[in-house]
């Protein structure tokens, strides 16, 4: 997808959360909106758009190891830093949800680093191994 796209989901993930957490809404906003930009950090070293899904940072498992990690250190020396963590990682969830589902290239590895399998939603259905979900499709015919 698009990064406008990641952070219009961004956005509305923070206009979602934002009128039921008691907290100043600016740094509730920053978090929403790098957490949708998040997993395309890639980008920054030089891949390129057919490659930027096979780092580390479109890995599920990666993400839920780092807000497991934020979350245990936030909860005991930062409170205050809960709810835009929160934000946060569902921010970044939902770029990978809608990476799966929108599969531009080639869909994301969910289970990486254990497999390299990548999968993506179409309208087709599931389709894996790299395939995009047009190419699921026509062999499902």
């Amino acid at each position: 997808m698009l990064p406008f796209a990641h952070l219009a989901s961004g956005y509305l993930v923070y206009a979602s959360v934002a009128h039921s957490v008691e907290v100043n809404n600016t740094p509730l906003l920053s978090a929403a909106l790098a957490g949708a930009l998040a997993p395309d950090i890639d980008g920054l070293f030089g891949a390129q758009i057919k490659d930027h899904k096979n780092t580390v940072f479109h890995a599920p498992l990666f993400w839920l190891c780092m807000c497991a990690i934020a979350f245990t250190a936030g909860k005991g020396w930062f409170p205050i830093f809960i709810p835009p963590l929160i934000v946060f990682f569902l921010s970044i969830f939902i770029h990978l949800f809608l990476d799966w589902m929108s599969a531009r290239t080639s869909g994301i590895r969910v289970f990486y680093p254990f497999s390299n399998v990548r999968e993506a939603a179409g309208i087709h259905g599931l389709a894996r191994g790299g395939m995009s979900p047009r190419e699921a499709g026509k062999r499902s015919l």
